[in-house]
């Protein structure tokens, strides 16, 4: 049954490592070993190399003398291409199971969205009307130099991110509606 585990593993995408109490890495699937730019376990360990970068083995060290998991953010280079992983290593009796997974797509999704919300709003903040965008729980979450011009509040009230009852009850206290 190990042997069809160790097979499933060498299958799948995801890296995944295991360490011994030391921290020395003591398997790794083919995808850990692209990872790595290795063949084999022998040549990771005689060149010292390892699945995480030195400032997250560290990290991952310190959760592991204190038994708790450890997450985080990675980068690597597989076959010249520059990918995102989100990492896991969980300690467990006398090991630590590892898994890193591409979230390379996702990493750079979340970039364009970022970069396009940025541009947009840009974009409103130019525009001579007055607009004003509210979140989910009806708090201020962009307002552009017009609805500023048009409403003079001053930034301290603005940067609280008010409501939009507060901002009416502002308006009302301060005679700009009905």
């Amino acid at each position: 049954h190990v042997a069809g585990f160790k097979d499933l593993l060498d299958h799948i995408t995801p890296c995944v490592w295991m360490r011994d109490q030391k921290g020395t890495l003591t398997y790794l699937n083919h995808a850990a070993l692209r990872l790595l730019d290795a063949p084999d376990l022998e040549t990771v360990i005689i060149s010292q190399a390892d699945v995480l970068e030195t400032s997250l083995r560290a990290e991952a060290s310190l959760a592991r003398s204190e038994k708790r998991a450890w997450t985080s953010r990675m980068s690597g280079v597989i076959g010249g291409q520059p990918y995102v992983f989100e990492s896991f290593e969980y300690p467990h009796a006398d090991a630590t199971f590892g898994i890193a997974y591409d979230i390379t797509a996702l990493d750079r999704a979340r970039r364009d969205i970022e970069r396009l919300r940025d541009n947009q709003l840009r974009t409103l903040d130019q525009l001579p009307t007055a607009v004003a965008v509210f979140d989910s729980r009806m708090q201020l979450a962009f307002c552009n130099s017009a609805w500023l011009n048009l409403w003079h509040f001053d930034h301290a009230f603005i940067e609280q991110k008010p409501s939009d009852p507060e901002i009416l009850d502002r308006l009302h206290t301060e005679r700009q509606l009905p």
